[in-house]
């Protein structure tokens, strides 16, 4: 169980306005999320946390798509199997223990 972040990186809050858990396929989801949009190097105790996705620009799709691949090797069987770009955003699709994600990176 993980506590559930907003897209701004804060606690999300439920309706009570009070932190709340997620777990199973949400928790991979914000998992693969914080991967893919935090800034590769930045995170003090682990400097291969992240991904350099914002930092390419212009960026190819087979660019994105190496990129994601290794963002994701913290989190052995992650298989990326596609990206798509539009406009300033990232779509990535996912393939991890038996589940598909599409997470959306804002670039």
């Amino acid at each position: 169980m993980d506590s559930a972040l907003s897209r701004s990186g804060d606690l999300a809050l439920d309706d009570r306005g009070l932190p709340y858990l997620i777990s199973d396929t949400d928790e991979t989801a914000q998992q693969l999320y914080i991967l893919l949009s935090a800034r590769r190097g930045r995170f003090l105790y682990d400097r291969r946390l992240g991904s350099r996705l914002s930092e390419e620009t212009p960026l190819t799709i087979h660019q994105a798509e190496a990129l994601a691949r290794e963002a994701l090797i913290l989190l052995p069987g992650a298989e990326v199997l596609s990206a798509e770009l539009s406009g300033g955003e990232l779509l990535v699709r996912i393939s991890y223990e038996g589940q598909h994600y599409e997470i959306i990176v804002k670039r």
